[in-house]
């Protein structure tokens, strides 16, 4: 019988049949297909779409949880649900009074409930749709980490007596009858594959227990396993840093796979994706692993702009590090290039004197012939104003709570002011250049262009960052070398040696060129008037702009210092 024929003597019911497993391949391939085309559409430089915040006293140190287009997020003494596409609030638990505590850790949703552990022993399971708590269990301790879902119907969380409690998420009921002690000591976070709790203890051993027969399945011993390590679950296999090692092991038997020196200690937890593994140092640098095989993806290690302070996230063919400098990147595992780099800044800005003074630091000239110890006292020709003796300063960037999360084309990054920043690139755009700001000296002032002169600029953009290779600084059309801090500070130096020569009498040009990753231009002209007949204005005092210390005294004729300038 030939195929036609065949297909024309199907029953009725064997057509649904028929129909019905043609439609569940279609959604099969279809969530593929949008799952692949999610992942690749983060490829390169991401716009901030939206930050959301809630005040808290107690900086969060969880991740994001994503539940389709609702972002659940675990911030001071509540729970809340936010849209991923407009960063609206949708629900807040609780919706009164805060929980007399605060929530630290990841919540996760497991078996239709989201899971959130609190500092004041309790957890509480709610309902994601709605914000409504549906069960509430009162550990008999305080409790560790982040709650670990279990073979997608279990919730286990560690406890500060060293021994781990399993739960049914639909419920809260305790699995275990007494919570499961693991007498050597509990280290650094847990994770779980299948029906089993990964547990790092004290003697430096990772256990498989089961979550229904509370047994250990197997267990692997190392060489050293430390508090800030947490094991990573991808497929069958579990990643473990261990030292200046990662070890591959199966998730079922324990069996190592393969194992690396990678020379230097790992910290925080391993990413997994299909096309790599990837790992940051203590000291800052990123490594990237084929995962099958544990050889190397990169030549050599790829230098991070400072200390990880949160583990790597994988975003399709790059790796996201935040680091302790407020950064949140993009980098090419396999070339080592940097896509983007975003600097995280307070959501409460500094605010910036009239005169363009910087905060701790004097401005460059006082009011002519302008006595007295008021706080713009200065000689005649405008010798340096002092600045603030003492004082303090807003900060300048914000760290990362934890590691990125990737939600299709959405970015997450929970910081630890308690914001929560979305990039995304299509409900997210930048057409604003990056501002720039002359802030030492003062533009149009009358200053020696002798040795020690510096030059300092603020360049900010909060759309998508500012691109520090894109930075030109030039006097009078001649380009002058910069460095370029962490804190969005240009700074030029003045030197007798070297290529940023001493500036000559009269008039002088000072062009300053930034864009920032989607290669909006922004150009500044400023003036300075030079002449070297006068001493030269040295440094403020500090190591760098916004150091609270005092900037020299008043000049010639002028007062013994200013007051307190203003801050940025």
């Amino acid at each position: 019988m030939d195929p036609t024929s065949a297909a024309r003597s199907r029953t009725p019911k064997e057509w649904n049949k028929a129909m019905v497993k043609l439609r569940i391949l279609a959604i099969g391939l279809s969530a593929v297909a949008l799952a692949a085309s999610a992942v690749a559409q983060i490829d390169g430089p991401l716009p901030l779409a939206w930050r959301w915040a809630q005040s808290t006293q107690v900086a969060p140190l969880g991740r994001p949880t994503a539940d389709g287009n609702r972002i659940h997020v675990a911030v001071g003494g509540r729970v809340y649900a936010v849209d991923r596409e407009s960063g609206n609030q949708l629900w807040r638990f609780p919706v009164a009074d805060p929980i007399d505590g605060n929530f630290r850790t990841t919540p996760v949703l497991v078996d239709g409930v989201l899971v959130a552990a609190a500092t004041n022993r309790q957890v509480y399971g709610i309902d994601p749709a709605t914000g409504e708590m549906k069960w509430m269990y009162l550990a008999p301790v305080g409790t560790i980490g982040d709650p670990v879902g279990v073979a997608g119907k279990f919730v286990a969380v560690a406890m500060t007596d060293n021994s781990v409690m399993a739960l049914e998420a639909a419920t809260g009921k305790p699995v275990w009858e007494n919570p499961q002690r693991i007498f050597a000591g509990i280290v650094g976070g847990m994770s779980s594959h299948g029906s089993n709790i990964l547990i790092q203890t004290g003697d430096n051993k990772l256990i498989a227990k089961s979550v229904t027969n509370q047994r250990t399945q197997w267990e692997r011993r190392f060489g050293v396993l430390t508090t800030d390590v947490t094991p990573a679950v991808f497929g069958d296999t579990v990643y473990v840093l261990n030292g200046q090692w990662i070890s591959a092991l199966n998730a079922v038997t324990g069996n190592p796979k393969w194992q690396r020196n990678v020379g230097s200690f790992l910290t925080f937890s391993a990413a997994a994706s299909v096309d790599m593994v990837a790992v940051v140092t203590r000291e800052g640098q990123l490594l990237a692993f084929e995962p099958n095989t544990g050889r190397p993806i990169s030549s050599k290690p790829i230098a991070l702009s400072s200390t990880p302070v949160a583990g790597p996230t994988i975003v399709g063919q790059l790796v996201s590090v935040p680091t302790a400098e407020g950064n949140i990147s993009l980098i090419d595992p396999k070339s080592g290039e940097l896509k983007w780099a975003f600097l995280v800044q307070p959501m409460v800005r500094r605010t910036e004197a009239a005169t363009g003074a910087m905060s701790g630091m004097g401005g460059p000239g006082g009011i002519p012939g302008l006595g007295g110890e008021g706080p713009m006292g200065g000689g005649p020709r405008g010798g340096p104003r002092g600045g603030a003796t003492a004082g303090t300063t807003a900060p300048v960037v914000v760290t990362a709570a934890s590691s990125p999360v990737a939600v299709g084309g959405t970015l997450l990054l929970l910081a630890r002011d308690g914001s929560l920043l979305a990039f995304d690139g299509q409900t997210g755009v930048d057409l604003t250049p990056p501002t720039i700001r002359m802030v030492w000296p003062d533009p149009g002032a009358e200053v020696s262009g002798q040795p020690p002169l510096d030059l300092i600029f603020r360049i900010e953009d909060e759309g998508t960052g500012v691109n520090d290779k894109t930075i030109k600084v030039l006097v009078d059309g001649v380009p002058y070398e910069h460095s370029f801090d962490r804190d969005g500070f240009a700074t030029v130096r003045v030197s007798s040696v070297g290529k940023n020569r001493p500036l000559n009498n009269g008039r002088r040009t000072i062009t300053v060129v930034a864009s920032d990753w989607f290669g909006n231009e922004a150009k500044q002209n400023y003036t300075l008037f030079i002449d070297n007949t006068l001493r030269p204005l040295s440094r403020p005092t500090g190591a760098n702009p916004r150091t609270p210390t005092g900037g020299p005294g008043g000049g010639p004729g002028g007062g013994k210092g200013g007051g307190p300038a203003m801050g940025l």
